[in-house]
């Protein structure tokens, strides 16, 4: 019983309390002006500037039909552009594969002599990679986003069109120091051909428009 009395004393005491700040509270706001007779009213400039801080948080919070509408237009744009792009790209790769396949036939472990190498550069590949070239900077994308990511293709594929070119130089000069720069800019091509993948699959998963053999019709988007 002593614990339970306590416990009550206690509680009693925290009322007693709340009722004491309430009272203070309602006499502060009965005060009377000793000089007017007038009752003095509280400011509420405060609660005012409370509330339009709590109205600007709602704004952000719920943004408007309009602001939705025009972040749902601006991510069909960005859809319909990138389907037509892959669309683009699509019609190139069969060409680059091609190019690419004589280029291994006659290097690495499938090397055997210069002149092979020499001729299958000069009257195929470097002809037609130069064309290719020219085909991939005719793709003009409306979207920046997926511009700059072209820019890169368009870098990577200028930069193993000269590697090619360095390779016939280096066999008509029998100058292995050429060799060594044409192989510098393969690799380097590699790496900002990586670049250019890695970005063009972070915009499939933003999209949703898949990289595979099927063609996107982008006015079904």
């Amino acid at each position: 019983m002593k614990k339970i009395g306590s416990y009550l004393i206690i509680v009693l005491l925290l009322f007693l309390a709340g009722c004491g700040v309430k009272n203070s509270s309602e006499d502060k706001s009965n005060e009377v002006d000793k000089n007017t007779g007038n009752k003095v009213e509280e400011l509420t400039g405060e609660e005012n500037t409370n509330e339009d801080i709590t109205d600007e948080e709602d704004k952000e919070k719920n943004p408007s039909t309009d602001e939705i509408s025009e972040d749902d237009s601006e991510f069909n744009e960005l859809k319909k552009a990138f389907a037509e792009y892959v669309n683009a790209i699509k019609q190139l790769a069969p060409e680059e594969g091609r190019l690419i396949s004589l280029y291994s036939s006659v290097t690495g472990e499938n090397y055997v002599n210069d002149e092979t190498l020499y001729t299958t550069l000069k009257k195929e590949v470097v002809p037609g990679y130069n064309q290719f070239v020219d085909d991939v900077e005719e793709i003009l994308p409306r979207n920046k986003e997926i511009r700059a990511a072209h820019e890169q293709y368009i870098a990577a594929v200028n930069t193993q069109y000269s590697a090619f070119t360095l390779i016939l130089s280096a066999i008509d000069a029998q100058d292995p120091d050429i060799i060594t720069e044409a192989n510098g800019k393969l690799s380097i091509a590699k790496t900002i051909m990586d670049e250019y993948l890695n970005t063009i699959e972070q915009l499939s998963e933003k999209t949703g428009i898949p990289l595979d053999s099927k063609n996107t019709d982008p006015s079904q988007l």
